[in-house]
This record gives C-alpha cells, structure tokens and sequence, in this order.
C-alpha cells in the first residue's frame, strides 16, 4: 500500500472519530442497526447529504466491504464536523507522510532445520485455535437488512396534491398494512427529513418553503420502495430571504418572502438592506442569503438551451464580503449552478453541471473570480449536453454532462449578500428567444 493511501485511511479514521466526539454516544462497537439508522437522519438533516445506513455500517465495520469509500460520503461527514467538505477537512487536518513508515521488503527466508519448521507449525496451530475461540467470543457483524420482495401492488403511496405554489403543504395518503418490514419511514420536505411512519397511519404533510422540483420517499427497512415527484412553483419572481443563524439546525427555515414591486429597484431585481429590516431581517446580526426564484413550466428542454444574464453582488449595496453568487437552472432531473465570487474566496466556488461537480478546494476556479462590485454577464449554452460557459464574453469553463435534464423548470440566483440582476433571457434549442424579464416594471 502506497503512503498516499494510508494517508487517506488515516483521514478517514481521524474524521469517523470526529463525528463520534461530536455526538457524544457510547463506544461505537456497542452500536446497534437502530444506531446507524439515526445517525443517517442526523447526518442527513445536518449536511443534506444522504448517507445510507448500509454505507455507514460498512465504515465502521459492521458489514464486511473493500471497496472505496465515495466523495459524497466524504464531504458529508466532513460538513458533519464542522468543515466545508472532504477537502477542507484534510487541508485542516494535515498528515506528515515523512512519519508513515514504509512498507518493509519481501525478504526470502530460511526457516532452518526440521525441528525449527515443526516448532513454527504448532506456533501457527496454536494462533489460528486461539483466533478461531476468539471470533466465537467477539460481537458478531451485523449484516445488512433483508432485501424486501415488494410489489407496487401491495401498498399504497401517494399525493393528493403533488404541485402548488409555495408555501407549500404536500398531503400523503399511504397504506403499508400488507409489508412484512421492521421499520417505515417518508421522507419528505425541504430538509428531506425521515419521517417514521407506522401500519397504523395512513396520512401526513410536509411543508415545502422552497421552490423548485421536489420528490418523496417511502421507504421500508433500508429500501426505498417508491418516489412521487412533486413541484413547488412561484407565482413569477419572488426573493426567499432566509437568515443563517448558527444556533439553528440548518434544516429549520425561517423565510421571508419578498414580491411584486418591492423586488424591483431601478429597472433591477434587488431586495436592499432597508426593505430586509422591513422584514425583520439584520444584515448585521447574522449572515443572509438572498434567492430569486422564478419556477415554472419553461417548456424548453435542459439539455439543449442557452442563458444569458448580468448580475452583481456589490458590498456597498449589501453584498457579504465573499461576494458569493450562483445562477442556477433547475430541471426535473438536475440541475447547473455557475458562481461568480469574491478572487479572495475562490476556494468556496464549486460548479454543478448536470452529473458533473468541480469544487475550487481541488480545482483552479480562478475564472470565476470576479468584481462583484461591477456588473457581469453570464452566457450558458448547451447543445446536447455540451456545456459551454462565458462570463464577460470570455469561455471559462466546457464540460459535457451525461445524465438526462428533463425540462426547465426554474431559475434560482443565490447571493450571500444583497445580490441584484439587471435582465435574465433563455433561449430554446432553435436559438429562439422565449423568455425575457429587463424588470423595467413589475416582475412578470
């Protein structure tokens, strides 16, 4: 095994004792599956990560497995403890390769005479009997939970509301009665939270404050049995305001929508800090997000399109000193985010296109570091998937993603900060302009 590599199983080690520090259980070879199964939800809830309990049983070697453990694993339990993903957590977590020992070379042996050899053999005898009572002794693995032979048929899972407008209060009606499972649960709502339920349920809402698609989950043991697509629309622009503050969990939202012409100021799409105070919202006392959201039927197919749209994030106007800026299009199977950040803080950039993730602690972003105090416009085009970004007229990034878009359904514009936007145009597979918004009056 090369350094590297123990390096990494080092790291790992180090990060799994974190997250057992920092909840504080009893010794993790005293967990159960119950226990594994909470701390997926807690690890979900924290990271909006989804980690499976399989996966987390297979870390802590409770179900035998060689392969690698996966990035999104990775970063989850780095966010977890207190880091912005795997990366972060290594670079703040250095290990000393000149401290790893190398491995010893193969050195042929001469066991020597007869009675040498036959003293060696009883030692191994006597090894492998010892091994053999102590694995008689020792808590047995744990093995993953029994597959369920369902069919559709056999239960009951469904919405009777699966689209409307946010707020949005989504209705599950649900028969379970017929499978033979230890545990049921929906996941739901914008945390994406497990929700136990039992045979003797058959409703339950979620609130959905956040547009976009959506989805549910029933799942039954660890196995996920059906998933009801859903829709959380806007009724045209709206700005969702929502404040970070550290002695909440991440996954309880406390919005403030902002509409109609408070949203627009100078022929812009800009909240300013004195229409959030009106809301009850400090740019001062807490860090703030400020998303515009537009979320609909586009009717325009998100593996074939173009965007084009200026945008800027000024620190005179209530931007965070990051400057943090991501455009999103969201569709009913993915998604792209494209960010343009404060050059100090490039490192936090990352890049979403489609199936494809790039994050500036592993990958120069340098091209989207940006003034945010100027004006910058953005063009996206994609043509059968092939990726092509411009910011300032100038290709920064191409990519080709493989996984299927679906349809447009929305833009999101995520600022740290009070971000603003001068005009958003999208443009079909024809090169065909089909949808515009310079906000020179009321948003439409």
């Amino acid at each position: 095994m090369e350094k590297t590599e123990i390096a990494e199983k080092n790291y790992i080690q180090l990060c799994m004792t974190m997250v057992e520090k920092k909840l504080g259980w009893p010794d993790s070879n005293t967990w159960r599956h119950r226990d594994f199964v909470k701390l997926s939800d807690i690890i979900s809830e924290k990271t909006k990560i989804q980690v499976s309990v399989t996966t987390l049983k297979r870390l802590w070697g409770k179900v035998s497995y060689e392969g690698n453990v996966g990035p999104n694993t990775l970063d989850a339990l780095s966010i977890f403890t207190g880091y912005e993903d795997w990366m972060d957590f290594k670079s703040n977590n250095p290990v000393n390769l000149q401290h790893i020992p190398d491995l010893a070379p193969v050195i042929k042996r001469h066991f020597g005479s007869p009675a040498r050899i036959l003293a060696i053999a009883g030692g191994i005898a006597i090894l492998a009997g010892s091994i053999f009572w102590l694995t008689k002794l020792l808590p047995k693995i744990e093995t993953i939970s029994r597959v369920l032979n369902v069919n559709e048929k056999d239960f009951i899972f469904e919405s009777e509301n699966p689209k409307g407008p946010v707020p949005f209060a989504v209705k599950f009606n649900f028969d379970i009665s017929k499978i033979d499972a230890d545990s049921f649960f929906i996941r739901a709502g914008d945390s994406f939270k497990k929700f136990p339920v039992t045979k003797k349920n058959n409703f339950l809402t979620r609130i959905y404050f956040i547009p976009g698609p959506k989805y549910a989950l029933l799942i039954a043991n660890d196995q996920e049995l059906k998933k009801i697509p859903l829709f959380a629309y806007t009724n045209g622009w709206i700005a969702l305001v929502s404040a970070i503050n550290p002695n909440l969990p991440k996954d309880i939202i406390h919005p403030r929508y902002i509409t109609g012409d408070s949203l627009i100021s100078n022929n812009r799409l800009y909240v300013s800090p004195q229409e959030l105070a009106k809301n009850q919202l400090s740019v001062l006392s807490n860090p703030f997000h400020v998303n515009y959201f537009n979320v609909k039927h586009f009717n325009v197919d998100g593996n074939n399109f173009a965007l084009r749209t200026r945008i800027k994030n000024n620190v005179r106007e209530g931007g965070d000193v990051c400057q943090k800026s991501n455009v999103s299009i969201m569709c009913n199977e993915g998604y792209i985010t494209i960010p343009m950040i404060n050059p100090g803080c490039i490192a936090l950039a990352k890049v979403y296109i489609g199936d494809i993730y790039i994050n500036g602690w592993t990958t120069d972003l340098s091209a989207f570091a940006k003034d945010m105090n100027q004006w910058h416009e953005l063009y996206i085009r994609i043509k059968d998937k092939n990726t092509k970004i411009f910011i300032d007229g100038q290709p920064v990034i191409e990519r080709t993603f493989t996984n299927n878009m679906g349809e447009i359904l929305g833009f999101r514009f995520e600022f740290q900060g009070c971000g603003s936007i001068d005009y958003v145009k999208l443009y079909d597979h024809h090169e065909q302009l089909v949808y515009e918004d310079d906000f020179g009056g009321a948003a439409n």
